[in-house]
């Protein structure tokens, strides 16, 4: 989003850089990391030495 020109009605919201698409992307930024963290981090389930 630093090429496009923020929406007029809105304009930078923070740090004369940050826009509202920004802010809305973060939360799914955020959750994309987590599943990640979550799945690199869960425990290995458990193999079956009957086969």
């Amino acid at each position: 989003e630093f090429v496009r020109v923020p929406d007029a009605q809105l304009g930078y919201l923070a740090w004369g850089w940050l826009t509202m698409g920004q802010v809305l992307s973060l939360p799914m930024i955020l959750a994309g990391l987590g599943m990640l963290w979550w799945a690199y981090n869960r425990p290995q389930p458990l193999k079956n030495a009957a086969l």
